[in-house]
């Protein structure tokens, strides 16, 4: 991965990975060479596909056995179309 955000659960929902994501999707379209932007989600975390699905990505396809050291192991790729 390029790089990995969370957020420590007192500071959600204040905006915070929302400003984070939205200056990566600016710097991205300013680019102009990047189509669209991909991220994996474990596929019981719930709270994070909402996050995301909220900020315009969309569930692409399911990666089975994606993580090694935790259950459930599937994930969720993730992607927003820059275009």
């Amino acid at each position: 991965p390029l790089f990995r955000s969370g957020c420590l659960r007192p500071y959600r929902r204040h905006g915070i990975g929302g400003m984070l994501l939205a200056h990566v999707v600016k710097i991205a379209k300013e680019d102009g060479n990047i189509d669209s932007i991909y991220l994996h989600v474990q596929v019981n975390n719930e709270e994070a596909l909402a996050f995301y699905q909220k900020h315009g990505f969309r569930i692409k396809e399911r990666k089975e056995h994606y993580y090694k050291r935790i259950e459930p192991a599937d994930a969720f790729v993730l992607e927003k179309d820059l275009n």
